[in-house]
C-alpha cells in the first residue's frame, strides 16, 4: 500500500496530542482533533457518546468481513516530569499510558486504508473510544451500536519495557478483571489511654490486612491472581481510637471462577476477624471489567502481519497473563479478537510520570495496524 506521509508528520501528530491529555470523559479537545483529521481523510466519523467516535473505511468490494481497530484516547490525572518540548500543556494531567500513541499510529493506519481501498476488499473500523482507564467507555459504545456487524476486533497497548517494534501477545486471558473491594470496619471509639473501654478498628484492620496478604498462598497458589490492599483510613488524633476504618484495594482474577471465588474468601475473612474481634464489616465489592480474552486464530493473524512489518524486532508469547484489567474485553466478547502489546522502550513503567515512548515505534505501529487488516481481510 502507498504511505502518503512522512515520518515526521506522524510525529508531530503524536507530539500535539501529547500536549492535549484529557481524563475519562472529558476528551473533548482529543475528540474533536480526531474527527477532524478522520474528515480530512475522506471518512464519515460517527461521534458515539460524548466524546467517543469511530469510521468504516470500505474496501473495493465486500467480503462480509468487518474488523474493528481500537485506540483508546483518555490520559491519566499524573503531573508530568519529562522536559520535552512537548510536554503535557494540562497541569495535572499526562499520557502516561501511551494512548497518544495509540490514537496516533490507529490515524495514520486509517490514512492509508483510506488512500487504498482498492488494494482490499471487507472493512475496517476505526473506533477511538474515551474512558479507558476509569469508568470504561467500550461497553456504552458498543450499547450505542460501535460494534455492531463486527466479525473481528484488535486492539493494541503500548509496552515501555520493551524494544520497540517487539509485539508481546498471549493466547487465551491476557488482561484480568481489576475489580475494587472495600470494607468497612466498626469498632467502639474512645481515649487512646483506655484501650481496654474500646473495640479499635485499626487493631481488628491490621489483622484483616495480614490476612488477607496471605490469600493468594493460602487459597489460590495454582490461580493467576492476586490481591492487593492499597489503603486503611482511619482516625482522627493519635490519642483517640475511632469508631471506624476503611480498607480498599484491588482484587483480580483471569476466570470468572476463580473471580467470585476471591470475592468470597475477601468477604468471608473480613467476618470472621471481625467476629473474633469484636467488630462488624461492611464490605462491598465492584466488578469492573471481564478478563480479555484472546482468539488464537486472531493472535495468528496479528503474529503473520507482524512477521511482514518492516520494524518489528520481535515476537514473544506471554506465559502469564497481565494483571492490568482492559476494557477491551467487551469487543472481545462480541468476536474473535488479538489484544497484544507493543514495545516502545518508554525506559519507565506505565503510569510513571517520565514515561515517554520511543518516537521510531510510532510508524512501526501504523505499519502494523495496516499489515494486520490487510492480513484479516484478505
Amino acid at each position: 500500500m502507498i504511505y502518503n506521509f512522512t515520518e515526521q508528520d506522524i510525529i508531530k501528530t503524536y507530539e500535539y496530542l501529547h500536549t492535549i491529555p484529557e481524563i475519562e470523559f472529558q476528551e473533548k479537545e482529543t475528540c474533536s482533533f480526531i474527527t477532524d483529521f478522520l474528515k480530512k481523510i475522506g471518512l464519515s466519523p460517527v461521534s458515539c457518546l460524548e466524546t467517543g467516535v469511530y469510521a468504516d473505511i470500505k474496501g473495493e468490494k465486500d467480503n462480509g468481513k468487518l474488523l474493528l481497530i481500537r485506540a483508546d484516547i483518555d490520559a491519566l490525572p499524573v503531573t508530568e516530569l519529562t522536559d520535552v518540548s512537548y510536554k503535557s500543556k494540562h497541569e495535572g494531567v499526562m499520557h502516561a499510558c501511551g494512548h497518544d500513541v495509540h490514537i496516533t499510529t490507529l490515524l495514520y493506519a486509517a490514512k492509508v486504508l483510506s488512500e487504498n481501498r482498492d488494494k482490499f476488499s471487507g472493512t475496517v473500523r476505526v473506533l477511538f473510544q474515551p474512558a479507558e482507564e476509569g469508568e470504561g467507555g467500550a461497553e456504552p459504545m458498543i450499547e450505542r451500536g460501535a460494534a455492531d456487524g463486527i466479525t473481528a476486533a484488535v486492539a493494541m497497548h503500548i509496552d515501555p519495557l520493551n524494544p520497540v517494534g517487539t509485539v508481546i501477545y498471549r493466547n487465551g486471558s491476557i488482561t484480568a478483571c481489576p475489580d475494587n473491594f472495600a470494607i468497612i470496619i466498626k469498632g467502639k471509639g474512645g481515649h487512646g489511654a483506655e484501650p481496654e473501654k474500646c473495640i479499635n478498628p485499626l487493631v481488628i484492620a491490621s489483622k484483616i490486612i495480614t490476612e488477607l496478604s496471605a490469600l493468594k498462598e493460602n487459597y489460590f497458589m495454582d490461580k493467576e491472581c492476586l490481591l492487593s490492599v492499597c489503603t486503611c483510613i482511619g482516625g482522627t488524633a493519635s490519642n483517640i481510637i475511632p469508631d471506624f476504618v476503611e480498607i480498599t484495594g484491588t482484587a483480580r482474577a483471569i476466570d470468572i471462577e476463580t473471580r467470585y471465588a476471591l470475592r468470597d474468601k475477601i468477604k468471608e475473612t473480613a467476618d470472621s476477624v471481625c467476629k473474633e474481634m469484636g467488630g462488624k464489616a461492611e464490605f462491598t465489592y465492584c466488578y469492573l471489567y471481564p478478563p480479555t480474552v484472546n482468539d488464537e486464530q486472531m493472535n495468528n493473524i496479528v503474529i503473520s502481519a507482524a512477521k511482514k512489518t518492516n520494524g518489528i524486532s520481535g515476537i514473544k508469547e506471554l506465559e502469564k497473563c497481565f494483571m492490568i484489567g482492559d476494557d477491551f474485553a467487551y469487543f472481545a466478547e462480541k468476536a474473535p479478537s488479538s489484544y497484544f502489546r507493543f514495545g516502545v522502550d518508554g525506559k519507565y513503567l506505565l503510569h510513571n510520570a517520565k514515561m515517554l515512548p520511543d518516537k521510531k515505534s510510532l510508524m512501526i505501529g501504523c505499519r502494523l495496524f495496516v499489515n494486520i487488516a490487510e492480513e484479516y481481510l484478505k
